[in-house]
C-alpha cells in the first residue's frame, strides 16, 4: 500500500489527503450541526460555519434552487466541500512538487 502511494505524483497525493481531510472535516460538520440541534449555544454555530463554509458558500451561490428538503441540502453541501479540500490539497502538492523537483 505505501508503495503504491508512493508512485504518485505530488498533486495527486495531497488531493487525497485533502479529499481524506474532508471527510473528516463533514464528519465533525455533521457532529456539530447535531450538537446545535440539540441545544448548543450561540458560539458553536460559529466553530460549525468553519467545518462547513465551502458547502455553505456552493448553496448560497445557488440560492436560486429551492432546498425546502434538509436532508438534500446536507448531501449537496458535502460534495462541494469536499471537491474543495481535494483542490486545495492537490494545490499543495502541486507546489511542493515543484520545490522538490527544483531542488534535486
Amino acid at each position: 500500500m505505501i508503495n503504491w502511494f508512493a508512485l504518485k505524483p505530488y498533486w495527486l497525493k495531497g488531493g487525497m489527503i485533502g479529499f481524506i481531510g474532508g471527510i473528516f472535516l463533514s464528519v465533525l460538520s455533521f457532529l456539530c450541526l447535531s450538537s446545535l440541534e440539540v441545544g448548543g449555544e450561540g458560539f458553536t454555530g460559529l466553530v460549525c460555519l468553519v467545518f462547513i463554509l465551502p458547502g455553505a458558500l456552493f448553496i448560497f451561490v445557488f440560492s436560486f434552487i429551492d432546498f425546502s428538503n434538509a436532508t438534500l441540502v446536507t448531501w449537496m453541501m458535502q460534495i462541494p466541500h469536499l471537491i474543495f479540500w481535494f483542490l486545495v490539497g492537490g494545490i499543495v502538492g502541486w507546489v511542493i512538487g515543484k520545490i522538490k523537483k527544483k531542488s534535486s
